[in-house]
């Protein structure tokens, strides 16, 4: 980058500040997600449904 382009440094700071606002608000709503009482992510995969079954059993192979 020039030190002559000012507009592109004021683009790219203003940039990488929102993603830092994005960034801060979306470790608030993660902490919030984890502070639920409801939802526990190591039972949520043990009350996972059993996959289905096949609908026709496989012919044996000779």
């Amino acid at each position: 980058m020039m030190a002559k382009d000012v507009h592109g440094m004021n683009v790219a700071a203003q940039e990488l500040a929102d993603l830092n606002t994005a960034h801060q608000d979306l470790a608030d709503d993660i902490a919030t997600y984890k502070a639920n009482p409801g939802i526990d992510s190591a039972n949520a995969a043990a009350t996972a449904p059993e996959p289905a079954k096949p609908r026709h059993a496989r012919k044996p192979t000779k």
